[in-house]
C-alpha cells in the first residue's frame, strides 16, 4: 500500500467512506483539513486504487489522529495498522509529544499494540432542546474571535484557532457567545448535519449550567432540529445536564492516548468536543 498526501480530488472519497459508517461527517471537514495543513490527512492507495484514509492533526506538541477507515473489502489485511504508523511517525517527525484518538471498541487491541491506553468512553449524543432566547446570549461576531480563541486555548490546550475560524466563517448562524457581566464567558459553534445540528465544540468557564443558555438559543436557531455532541464520559456534570434536557447516546467510542499523559486532565470547562479527529 502507498500512502499519500490526502488532496481536495480526495474529499467525495472520504465522506463515502465515514456515511458508510454512519458518521456525521461533512465536506467541510475534510476541506478544513486540507487547508490546515498538506499533512493533514493521507489516503492509501493500492495498484491505483484508494483503500483507506486516516487524519493526522499537529497542535505543536498535542496531536490527534482520526478518520480511520479502510474500505470493507480491504479490511483484515494490515492496512489500518500501516495507516496508523505512517500517521503515529509523520506526528512525532513534527514534534508532537502526546497522540489522542477515539477508537471503536474493536479497534482498541491494535491502538494498544501500538502504545495506547484508554482514557474514558467518548459519546456521541443527540436531543431535541427546549428552545429559549436569553439576553446573555448572542450571535459571534467577527471582534468576538480574539476572545473566543483566548478562552479555547485556555481550555484546550493549544492553537486550534484555524478551525474555528472556519467554521464560525462557513456557518456563522450557529455560532452563539454567552456575556456575564461585561465579558464572554462561553461559546458553542454548530454546523448543519442530516437531520441535527453539529455541537462541535462547546465550552464555558465557571461550569456546564452557565452554559446551558447557549444550547437553548441554538435550538431556537435550529427550526426544531436535535442537537448532537460529542462529550467525554468522564465530565459527568455535562453528561447528566444533557440527559436531564432530553438528550440520549446514541453511539460512543473509547478516548485514548500515547505518550505524555498529564495532558489527560482536560479542562471541564469542555462540554462539547471539536470532533473525534481534530479534539
Amino acid at each position: 500500500m502507498i500512502v499519500r498526501k490526502m488532496s481536495i480530488d480526495d474529499t467525495d472519497f472520504a465522506l463515502s467512506l465515514t456515511s458508510g459508517e454512519g458518521w456525521s461527517d461533512i465536506k467541510s471537514d475534510f476541506e478544513s483539513l486540507i487547508s490546515y495543513s498538506p499533512a493533514a490527512a493521507f489516503v492509501g492507495e493500492e495498484d491505483g486504487r484508494r483503500i483507506g484514509m486516516i487524519s493526522a492533526v499537529s497542535y505543536g506538541n498535542l496531536g490527534f489522529i482520526g478518520s480511520l477507515i479502510v474500505v470493507r473489502d480491504c479490511r483484515n489485511k494490515g492496512h489500518g495498522t500501516n495507516l496508523m504508523k505512517h500517521a503515529i511517525e509523520h506526528l512525532s517527525g513534527l514534534g508532537v509529544k502526546t497522540l489522542m484518538l477515539d477508537a471503536v471498541e474493536a479497534a482498541i487491541p491494535v491502538y494498544r499494540k501500538l502504545g495506547f491506553s484508554t482514557v474514558c468512553r467518548s459519546l456521541r449524543m443527540k436531543g431535541v432542546v427546549e428552545a429559549r432566547r436569553t439576553d446573555n446570549v448572542r450571535p459571534m461576531t467577527r471582534r468576538d474571535l480574539p476572545t473566543v480563541l483566548t478562552i479555547d486555548q485556555a481550555h484546550f490546550g493549544a492553537d486550534r484557532s484555524h478551525f474555528l475560524k472556519r467554521t464560525w466563517s462557513l456557518f456563522p448562524e450557529f455560532c452563539k457567545t454567552l456575556d456575564i457581566g461585561k465579558s464572554v464567558q462561553g461559546y458553542v459553534m454548530g454546523s448543519p448535519g442530516n437531520d441535527f445540528i453539529r455541537i462541535a465544540p462547546w465550552i464555558v468557564n465557571g461550569g456546564v449550567h452557565r452554559g446551558e443558555d447557549l444550547l437553548r438559543e441554538l435550538a431556537a436557531q435550529s427550526g426544531g432540529k436535535a442537537l448532537r455532541m460529542g462529550v467525554l464520559e468522564r465530565d459527568t456534570t455535562t453528561v447528566e445536564l444533557l440527559k436531564t434536557l432530553g438528550f440520549e447516546e446514541v453511539s460512543s467510542s473509547y478516548r485514548m492516548i500515547h505518550g505524555d499523559s498529564s495532558i489527560v486532565g482536560l479542562s471541564q470547562g469542555i462540554h462539547a468536543i471539536g470532533s473525534p479527529a481534530k479534539g
